[in-house]
């Protein structure tokens, strides 16, 4: 029987993409770049499927923290399965979302969404933060 971690070994394998696993074969790392950024994923093999965690490459200097939780809190209303949040200690802003997994086909479209949401929104951060833009005001051009 193939296992949930096999899917994301075959998966990565079959692209040939570096990747790191963890001793008990549960989870993995691996980077993934698309046109915006270049995003880390984290990928946790759970009992109802995977757990994926992806860092934005940047992070809420202290003093634009409380923007950027108004941005997410903005961003996760519209959003639906998929999960912003602000480590309010060091200022990283992850994307989660968990889902059944059965085969590579699944996790190449689970994938390409979590680039696809994280290439979206990448941007607006980046304005709220650097920019000094009001997250409803950088929300309008998403």
């Amino acid at each position: 029987m193939t296992t949930t971690f096999d899917i994301l070994t075959e998966y990565f394998d079959s692209l040939d993409f570096a990747y790191f696993t963890s001793h008990d074969e549960q989870s993995l790392a691996v980077h993934l770049s698309s046109a915006v950024a270049t995003y880390r994923l984290s990928l946790v093999v759970m009992e109802e499927g995977v757990r994926v965690s992806a860092l934005v490459p940047v992070y809420a200097p202290l003093g634009s923290r409380i923007l950027i939780a108004e941005t997410i809190l903005r961003i996760n209303r519209d959003i639906h399965e998929f999960d912003f949040r602000l480590d309010a200690g060091d200022g990283h802003i992850t994307l989660i979302v968990s889902r059944v997994v059965r085969g590579c086909d699944e996790l190449d479209l689970l994938l390409a969404e979590v680039v696809e949401i994280l290439d979206k929104y990448f941007p607006v951060f980046l304005s709220v933060i650097y920019g000094n833009e009001e997250p409803e005001y950088a929300l309008k051009f998403v």
